[in-house]
């Protein structure tokens, strides 16, 4: 289940990313063109973040109930944990970055419903959406050379 569940969490990951990706290019080209913000937009807003809590509850699963490396090292040992860069990484700054990833796309998206405007919900996407993908990249494993790129 282990397995599954990390392969799972890996290949979502890069769904996400390029969703992201997306999000932040049609958001970024209707903020500067003043674009209206259109039901396309919205449904694509709304699978985007949709993904990004479906990661999360991934990785809370992986995390809390199926990973040996935290169950064995984080919660037994707190003080070895931070000593061992991958298991601080895994057992603190992976969940905890991501935890602000998901709390920035969260606001951002409830922040930019909120906007009267196209040009405001799109603005403030793409600058919520910006700040949590240099966030995300900073607590991604491989950027850290910590787990590989694609699992098979």
């Amino acid at each position: 289940m282990y397995n599954f569940m990390l392969h799972l969490h890996s290949w979502t990951s890069w769904i996400l990313l390029v969703l992201l990706v997306v999000v932040l290019i049609k958001s970024l080209l209707g903020w500067i063109n003043k674009q209206d913000f259109t039901a396309t937009d919205n449904k694509l807003h709304l699978a985007f973040v949709s993904t990004v809590h479906l990661q999360f509850i991934f990785g809370l699963i992986l995390y809390l109930f199926l990973s040996p490396h935290v169950a064995n090292g984080v919660f037994t040992d707190f003080g070895a944990t931070m000593k061992d860069p991958m298991m601080r990484f895994f057992g603190v700054e992976h969940i905890v970055g991501m935890i602000i990833v998901v709390a920035m796309i969260t606001i951002g998206r409830a922040k930019s419903k909120r906007q009267p405007d196209g040009v405001g919900k799109h603005r403030v996407a793409f600058v919520f959406y910006m700040i949590s993908i240099f966030i995300m990249l900073g607590v991604l494993p491989w950027m850290r050379d910590l787990a590989p790129m694609f699992r098979f």
